[in-house]
């Protein structure tokens, strides 16, 4: 099994790009790999990496991600990765990755406990590393949709009939993953790319289509399939507008608050009168600033 990653990122004299890439084996113990990637114009990174497999322990998913490298082996900055990019493993299979860096997405607040407290909702299920149908030549359609609603669902359709001919009822069905990702697999064989295809919404109950996203067609680039292997397509999350999401609050450091409970300055005490308060005046968020000095790395990620 091999694995041909690329990204485009533009790095500053001294540094470089590095992946590290994470494999779980059968008796779920990990070994990482941190792998240095080769650039000839300084945007475009690539690396490749060969798994040699144990037989008394075989690999049954990798995760990976990306980070950058000072001169020295420093860690100068690191992808967001909460919710990880994790595939099951097939040893016949080489896996080309076309990736881009993430940041933490513009709808970062809809992976928050505030909005899912707020709105009513449970957290979704961990990212597991869902085993899907290969081929010889096989596409992998991934996603995240944290804007998707109760009773929608997500599917591909595209400008080839394998994948809808932009038929708005012949989309493809994905696959929730976990955590706001859906996947799908599909044949590649016998396929003309590039392809251009569009994520749409689809609804639980009368299975017809809600919507299209928003924006360009996405493309699968200059990217071919050989024999054997499987592009994995996972770019930016689902463009799509969501809800407008609106609550009331308060921010207060603790320590001005105050009561007949406390020594004349806010503790925690407080703190719940203060959530009792804020309940009764129609408050859905309480903010406060930190307790503790939160310096660790004197740069502006202690912010």
């Amino acid at each position: 099994m091999k694995l041909k990653f690329s990204i485009d990122y533009s790095t500053i004299w001294g540094q470089s790009l590095h992946v590290v890439v994470i494999y779980t084996g059968a008796d779920g113990r990990q070994k990482s790999q941190n792998l240095l990637m080769q650039t000839q114009d300084g945007t475009r990174w690539t690396v490749e990496t060969a798994l040699m497999e144990s037989r008394r322990n075989p690999v049954q998913s990798f995760s990976y991600y990306y980070q950058v490298e000072d001169g020295e082996g420093q860690v100068m900055r690191r992808e967001w990765n909460m919710v990880p990019r994790v595939y099951a493993a097939d040893s016949t299979k080489n896996y080309v990755l076309p990736d881009s860096w993430r940041d933490i997405p513009l709808q970062y607040h809809l992976y928050s406990d505030a909005w899912l407290t707020t709105t009513g909702r449970q957290r979704p299920e961990a990212v597991e590393p869902q085993r899907v149908p290969l081929y010889r030549k096989s596409i992998v359609f991934r996603v995240s949709a944290p804007q998707l609603r109760k009773g929608e669902s997500l599917a591909v359709c595209g400008n080839h009939p394998a994948i809808g001919n932009w038929n708005p009822v012949r989309f493809l069905p994905m696959t929730h993953v976990g955590d706001y990702d859906w996947m799908l697999s599909v044949n590649a064989d016998g396929m003309q790319l590039p392809l251009e295809y569009k994520y749409v919404v689809v609804d639980d109950r009368t299975r017809t289509l809600k919507a299209w996203e928003e924006g360009d067609n996405r493309t699968t680039g200059d990217c071919e399939v050989k024999d054997g292997e499987v592009l994995v397509l996972y770019g930016e999350s689902l463009r799509l507008r969501e809800d407008l999401w609106r609550v009331a609050g308060v921010v207060v450091p603790v320590f001005s608050l105050r009561s007949s409970h406390s020594y004349g300055v806010g503790d925690f005490g407080d703190l719940l009168r203060l959530t009792d308060w804020a309940v009764a005046t129609g408050m859905r968020m309480i903010q406060v600033l930190p307790v503790n000095d939160t310096t660790s790395t004197h740069s502006w990620t202690d912010s």
